[in-house]
């Protein structure tokens, strides 16, 4: 996929997902750090071993792409789409190098790993590698 598009297909699944957020009358998004934590009370609730697939896929891709235009704005990189390769499906990245990071791979552990995964605390982490 080119740069461009994936660039610009990540920005408005961004904003699909403050749509989203605004929606279910929870919270308002505004691409800020401190809106991660709001991010994960609104996933909460949708945390479940009974999500379907369809689901999990588009709030992990939406919420993945909102973490990741965080990350963009406040530390550089850019959006990255790998093609399937041997057998791994296709995954999308922020790379700065010489780090990428998994945003939608991330959203979908928080929902399928209840207690094991924080937005907030791997956020952090990212966080004390630019300070």
């Amino acid at each position: 996929m080119d740069p461009a598009n994936i660039s610009e297909l990540m920005r408005a699944s961004a904003a699909d997902a403050v749509h989203f957020a605004e929606e279910q009358q929870i919270t308002t998004l505004d691409y800020s750090i401190s809106s991660l934590a709001d991010v994960e009370l609104l996933l909460i609730p949708l945390r479940s071993d009974s999500i379907n697939d369809k689901m999990l896929f588009t709030l992990s891709y939406m919420f993945g792409a909102y973490m990741g235009e965080i990350f963009i704005q406040n530390y550089g990189g850019h959006w990255f789409h790998q093609e399937e390769q041997g057998g791994e499906p296709p995954q999308t990245f922020v790379i700065r190098d010489p780090y990428s990071y998994a945003f939608p791979g991330i959203v979908y552990q928080y929902l399928i790993n209840n207690e094991q995964y924080s937005l907030v605390d791997y956020f952090q982490k990212i966080h004390q590698q630019y300070s």
